[in-house]
């Protein structure tokens, strides 16, 4: 693998100071014609616009004696790279004491009726904007890491016009927010970044345009709601197309039902629609995904981040941004993709980009590649003792406007489910202040998660840190808010290297892990610094060949599965990438070489999200229930009581069980629960002629409603009657824990999510029979709702050919369901037949290959039930099927399976 280093001088202090520098793959074939050409705001794009990237005079002049813009200037910078960056073609440092300056021309053609505007994607620090003489910043800006805009329609004339920038950066010690940059680069502090350092671009709008919008989802509603800010009055009127759809804004609002069957936005199917809204003779292009993330209880009474009703275990990297040819700009759009295939191709569903704004295409591709972000805010000077200085005050009111900023800029994203304000106490204030930030967060942006003060000082359930990181023993821990007092952020965060550990699960937030790892692994020829000086936050000794490197990651990943089973919500691994002397990355600095192999951590992450979610969905409690996918066939199996009536599902609940039940429709369509076509086997004191007629095709519910469908059990079942499935979704509403598996009978996956959401109680029901087909049909009608597999041959006998033909047939099943990646399966049940005497096995199928498929559904994070077809009457088979792994049983022998949950939840068999 080819090295790419340069050696440049950099102006440092009156001398100069040797630094190496690293090429990436991506920053070898940049150049000022192709650098950024792509249209930098994805989400709001107009077709009439220009690029202004590329080459630039720069000239650099002391603050106290320049007279004006400069006469004679220092030569090309390559804009949109940073001053202090080898892409920029200068590699050179910026003192606070001086100015940056940047000028180039660019010609104009004004036209009455239109306006023009001039985009800077980010310029660190305070940047003064000028159109020939004229100042065109009626304030200089201030803040490096968002975008801002300027109307310089009466500035410009027809033809050659001169644009000139004037930048002042003091890095450290002000009110900016500067990250990790510093004046003097060492441990996870990093080479500083100055000037303009994000694309600049112009773009050509009609007087009356639209400044900005917002777009919210809502994917129980199945709606989206678009609030447009325009220029001018023109609020009302706005068109909004969408999926063959228009509809029209009032006061700068409008809601539009989504079509039935629409995709929510998830990491493994990242869905977007796209709309375009128009105001006039302005028109924009924009997209957005169908996403809910929100904190909940599952099974357990433990608070888990659920993602689309959905409990979901986010498990990923510490991304800081930082490039060794760009600094904190990446050298193209091609690079920033490398990085979230590479992740995703690992197994990490999530990223946490860390004290760090990336540019707006950045968070495209997130958008469009499927993979979650955590979005800190960028810090200002500071350490962790900053929140016991009063001197963090001077620097909150920009902090406030850049973090409100930041959040309306990405607002529309779907990939970014949480912001984290704080990070380890650098510049944050006290507590008033520190509450007041995360409430108004809250506040701000009901659409997404807050976390806690990032690793320490947290007032409400987390840590301080007077003492510092150094001993761990001497942090202090604090008390949650009573119930009813605000409790401002949605996650406490616990940071711990090498880890890992967790605060303990509360009633108030989420417990995670936000940075823990950190495993040291030096790669010859691809470090910054090949002297000594490279570290890693969790040590480097044991770790420093690939296989102890990879042997220590998965003993780390074992402790964190361990975690997630006990409450968990997610995890945060140090790191994506090496960082100058930081070698803690998956990826080598220049990100030509991956440390591990992608494959092994793509499975042990897998078993991390599934033991989380199996543990989720594992409610123990009181009852009769091992799992919630538990359940009674048909209501009341063979012979305890009479199969799908509601008399015998309320039985199922109050013994704690769910249970599964068959919808069909009558010949007027009304939904009713029934297993049979027919009358024959279960109704009584009917004509033998209409035992003998089809429900679906020849009966009324008139005609059936008053039939008794219980004597065929017993006498005292007389009063049986075959209930709607209103009736039935009613007797669960305001029962949370009264579970329905709907098998469905030709009712309709459609008609099912109707009742269901009419009544209320999606989240109790889960659409279940043996096609896969069908589950993606019902995932289209009711995204995100829940469903339950039928797996399972029918053996003619016991033989070992009929394991062997089982066996087959299950592999056969195995690689269909591979081939399109398990998805929208929540749960699976599979039919087992069990003969103890059987003395080559006693399963069919194989018990070998049940347990194959307890380890593969369970590294899709998906839970295995089994109902034994044969041998269910004995207690035995539950617990054989136990100790093979499966979480929990479907039965037609309720007692049985109720007499083993309870022992089992004991602790034995007996």
């Amino acid at each position: 693998m080819k090295k790419a280093l340069m050696v440049l001088a950099f102006a440092w202090a009156g001398g100069t100071a040797q630094a190496e520098l690293m090429l990436t793959p991506w920053g070898e074939k940049v150049t000022s014609e192709n650098c950024w050409r792509e249209y930098p705001r994805p989400q709001m794009v107009r077709e009439n616009w220009t690029c202004l990237n590329g080459d630039w005079d720069y000239a650099i002049t002391a603050v106290t004696n320049t007279p004006g813009r400069p006469e004679k200037w220092d030569g090309k910078i390559c804009v949109p790279f940073a001053l202090e960056s080898k892409l920029s073609g200068v590699g050179r440092l910026l003192e606070p004491d001086q100015f940056l300056w940047y000028t180039r021309k660019f010609t104009c053609a004004p036209k009455p009726g239109e306006r023009i505007l001039l985009h800077f994607g980010g310029v660190d620090f305070r940047a003064m904007v000028f159109i020939g003489h004229d100042e065109v910043t009626d304030v200089p800006h201030e803040g490096g890491q968002n975008p801002f805009t300027l109307d310089v329609t009466d500035y410009v004339k027809p033809g050659e016009n001169v644009l000139t920038v004037c930048v002042w950066d003091p890095t450290e010690d002000f009110v900016n927010s500067r990250g990790k940059q510093s004046f003097k680069p060492h441990g996870c502090f990093y080479t500083r970044v100055s000037g303009i350092w994000q694309t600049v671009w112009m773009e050509t709008v009609p007087e009356t345009y639209i400044e900005s919008y917002q777009v919210t989802p809502n994917i129980d509603a199945g709606t989206v709601r678009f609030e447009f800010q325009v220029s001018g009055s023109a609020l009302n009127g706005i068109e909004v197309a969408l999926e063959g759809k228009t509809a029209k804004t009032e006061n700068g609002a409008v809601t539009i039902k989504m079509p039935e069957g629409f995709k929510v936005w998830s990491p493994e199917s990242p869905s977007l629609y796209t709309f375009t809204a128009r105001c006039g003779k302005d028109m924009v292009k924009g997209y957005f995904g169908m996403r809910k993330f929100e904190k909940r209880k599952d099974a357990k009474g433990v608070l888990r981040f659920y993602l689309n009703n959905r409990p979901t275990f986010i498990l990923g990297t510490l991304d800081q941004g930082w490039w060794p040819d760009g600094l904190l700009t990446p050298p193209s759009e091609e690079a920033m993709a490398f990085e979230i295939k590479t992740l995703k191709a690992c197994g990490y569903n999530m990223l946490r980009k860390h004290i760090k704004v990336e540019p707006l295409r950045y968070y495209a591709l997130c958008d469009r590649m499927g993979i979650l972000v955590l979005q800190d805010m960028p810090s200002s000077s500071g350490d962790w003792r900053d929140p016991m200085k009063a001197d963090t005050v001077k620097k909150y009111g920009l902090y406030r406007q850049e973090l409100k900023e930041m959040i309306d800029g990405l607002y529309n994203s779907p990939s970014i489910v949480m912001w984290v304000p704080y990070n380890e106490g650098w510049s944050q204030p006290g507590e008033f202040l520190t509450h007041s930030t995360l409430d108004f967060v809250r506040r701000y942006d009901p659409t997404r998660l807050v976390n806690g003060p990032s690793g320490c000082w947290d007032w409400e359930g987390g840590e301080l840190l007077p003492t510092g990181w150094v001993d761990p023993d001497k942090r202090v821990k604090t008390a949650h808010k009573p119930i009813g007092a605000c409790e401002a952020s949605d996650a406490v965060d616990y940071h711990h290297y090498r880890g890992p550990t967790m605060f303990p699960v509360n009633d108030r937030r989420v417990s995670f892990l936000g940075e823990f790892g950190g495993l040291g692994h030096p790669v010859s020829g691809h470090l910054w610094k090949e002297a000594a000086g490279s570290w890693g936050y969790g040590g480097i000794e044991d770790t420093k060949t690939r296989e102890g490197l990879e042997k220590t990651y998965l003993a780390l990943m074992d402790k964190v599965a361990g975690l997630a089973e006990k409450g968990l919500g997610g995890a945060v691994y140090t790191q994506t990438t090496d960082v100058e002397i930081e070698i803690n990355g998956l990826l080598t600095y220049d990100r030509k070489v991956l440390k591990y192999n992608p494959e092994v951590l793509k499975k042990a992450h897998a078993a991390v999200i599934a033991k989380a979610q199996v543990s989720a969905l594992n409610a123990p409690g009181a009852g009769t229930d091992l799992l919630h996918i538990s359940h009674v066939h048909r209501g009341g199996g063979k012979l305890e009581s009479p199969d799908n009536t509601l008399e015998t599902f309320k039985w199922c609940w109050e013994n704690g069980s769910a249970l599964e039940c068959d919808c069909r429709k009558t010949k007027d369509g009304v939904g009713i629960m029934l297993h049979d076509n027919t009358l024959a086997r279960t109704a009584r004191g009917i004509p033998e002629e209409m035992e003998k007629r089809s429900v679906s095709k020849e009966l009324t519910w008139a005609e059936i409603m008053d039939v008794d469908v219980g004597s065929y059990l017993s006498p005292k079942f007389a009063h049986h009657r075959i209930p709607t499935i209103e009736a039935t979704f009613a007797a669960m509403k305001g029962h949370p824990t009264y579970l329905c598996f709907v098998d469905e009978k030709g009712a309709g996956p459609e008609y099912i999510a109707r009742k269901a959401i009419e009544a209320g109680v999606q989240d109790q029901v889960y659409y279940t029979g043996p096609s896969h087909e069908k589950i993606f049909e019902w995932n289209k009608i009711m995204p995100g709702g829940k469903s339950l597999l039928w797996l399972g041959a029918w053996p003619k006998g016991r033989s070992a050919q009929e394991r062997d033909r089982t066996d087959t047939w299950f592999r056969i099943a195995m690689e269909k369901l591979r081939a399109k990646e398990f998805k929208y399966i929540s749960a699976v049940s599979i039919h087992t037949y069990y003969d103890p005497k059987d003395p080559a096995d006693p399963f069919i199928p194989s018990t070998p290959l049940l347990r194959e498929l307890v380890t593969e559904f369970h590294a899709h994070g998906i839970p295995l039930a089994s109902i034994p077809f044969a041998g269910g009457e004995t207690e035995e088979v539950y617990f054989k099927l136990h100790e093979l792994g499966f979480d929990g049983f479907s039965t037609d022998y309720p007692s049985v399976m109720f007499s083993v949950i309870r022992k089992l939840k004991a602790g034995g068999k007996e």
